[in-house]
């Protein structure tokens, strides 16, 4: 039996926080959940997860930022990123650095449990492959 995905949800929206709680601790994952991008900093820090969901805009660090400290460090770990605002520049740089996906809040919870089964059903995360077919 393989072990439950390991998800690090970040999101300074106590109730977009709690609808994570919510979708994926039902669904079985192993999820933490943390209210900052600075939390979710020292979360990657000490810990692996295959799958970080963090909003975009976060006052002390966004999800981009959090999204680049990942990537410059090589952690072998997927990202979707959450926005209610997204342009064609933000989805370049999301590509660049290899995002799972940018989805847009409102998000739809069925679309959301969707995409993370998808990403578990992927092999895992190689921070060394510069294909985007990850």
């Amino acid at each position: 039996m393989t072990s439950p995905l390991r998800i690090l949800a970040v999101d300074d929206d106590v109730m977009i926080c709690n609808v994570y709680k919510m979708i994926f601790g039902e669904a079985g994952y192993d999820l933490t959940v943390v209210e900052s991008g600075r939390q979710a900093k020292e979360m990657l820090a000490e810990r692996r997860f295959d799958l970080v969901i963090a909003d975009f805009n976060m006052p002390d660090m966004d999800g981009f930022k959090l999204l680049q400290f990942a990537r410059d460090r090589r952690l072998k770990t997927r990202f979707i990123l959450v926005s209610a605002h997204v342009t064609k520049g933000m989805e370049l740089s999301f590509q660049q650095l290899r995002a799972e996906a940018i989805i847009r809040k409102p998000f739809n919870v069925s679309d959301m449990l969707a995409k993370v089964r998808e990403i578990a059903s992927k092999e895992p995360f190689n921070p060394f492959q510069t294909t985007k077919g990850t």
